[in-house]
């Protein structure tokens, strides 16, 4: 973000590609929701369109994301942070 509030530059443009099991609703990528880890060193992707979770390593310094490796197991998922307790997080997978 600018100091004005708006918006600069992208710092990371990741594009995902495939599609998921249900073809009338799934038939390419759909980012639905991003999640920052409460230590801010992961980001987590709910993406609809694939039905998967991706996790990214974030440099909260550069704004970048790079892939994690490994790669997080597949799973159909739904994804919540719980932070409710200081200094730790836990993260809840319900399957549909």
């Amino acid at each position: 973000m600018q100091s004005n509030g708006g918006l600069g530059d992208a710092s990371a443009v990741i594009q995902h590609s495939g599609h998921g099991p249900n073809a009338e609703r799934q038939e390419g990528p759909h980012a639905h929701e991003i999640q920052l880890t409460p230590d801010n060193r992961f980001a987590i992707v709910a993406d609809l369109g694939l039905d998967e979770l991706l996790v990214y390593h974030f440099d909260a310094s550069k704004g970048t994301l790079k892939a994690n490796d490994p790669p997080f197991p597949k799973s159909r998922a739904l994804l919540v942070l719980d932070t409710c307790i200081p200094a730790e997080w836990k993260i809840f997978i319900c399957a549909e």
